[in-house]
């Protein structure tokens, strides 16, 4: 996903609700067209599986709501147009994915407040937080911590959602660097950093001997690599980011 992945847990029937968001353009290109996508695979492979649901309704066809936060508009439901004109801004597009999971997609500007973009319904509850590979520019990082601090700071929940956030190094003056984020995150907003994983990552252009094994878990301490692997540009960290 790329953008913010906000997900909350089901509270009955052990199924998982997520709330995907990104830019207008990449909700309406992307996001959706992929969801409608999935539906249809999920569709497919249910009538395979079961041939005799062809000649019956099957419970991905049968019309049940969407859990209600999903749908939520936000308390200031507009936005300025180029037109300097009002719009009300649409309500997320949910899919039933079947075995009471649901996703929808709405969309969100790290940029602006995010309460006149979504309804606190949508950012009060959550479990998780999931950004995946999405502040590889340094001029992302202060719009989605900013976002982040929000949601902390708002949240009802007895446990304050965790921030899974997953990076490519990058190192270079245009990328966001390791020391960057993490200095973002420990130093100035004093959050918790805990490094769940640390892969080595190849491209396809790189040597082929190399990708004769798939890349295994590796340190959990970003800044000391394990001796068997040779530290690249390209290494790919998890870190599980909480509130102190």
């Amino acid at each position: 996903v790329v953008g913010t992945c906000l997900a909350a847990s089901s509270d009955s029937g052990g199924g998982v609700q997520v709330l995907l968001t990104d830019l207008p353009t990449i909700v309406k290109k992307s996001l959706i067209p992929n969801l409608q996508h999935n539906q249809r695979l999920l569709q497919k492979q249910q009538r395979q599986q079961d041939p005799s649901s062809l000649t019956k309704t099957t419970p991905l066809e049968i019309p049940s709501s969407p859990p209600s936060w999903l749908m939520a508009s936000p308390e200031t439901t507009t936005t300025q147009s180029s037109s300097s004109s009002s719009q009300k801004k649409k309500k997320p597009q949910a899919f039933d994915m079947g075995h009471n999971h649901w996703v929808a997609a709405t969309s969100l500007d790290w940029t602006k407040p995010l309460p006149t973009q979504l309804h606190p319904c949508q950012y009060q509850n959550l479990d998780y937080i999931i950004a995946s590979d999405c502040v590889w520019l340094m001029s992302m990082l202060e719009g989605l911590l900013t976002t982040v601090q929000t949601i902390f700071d708002e949240s009802t929940t007895t446990t304050v959602p965790k921030l899974l956030l997953s990076f490519q190094r990058r190192d270079s003056e245009m990328f966001t660097t390791v020391d960057r984020i993490l200095q973002e995150l420990q130093t100035v907003r004093g959050w918790k950093v805990t490094c769940l994983a640390w892969y080595p990552a190849y491209d396809p252009d790189d040597d082929p001997n190399e990708m004769s094994s798939p890349p295994t878990p590796a340190s959990s301490d970003p800044n000391n690599p394990p001796q068997n692997v040779t530290p690249v540009e390209k290494e790919v960290f998890l870190f599980q980011v909480t509130p102190r």
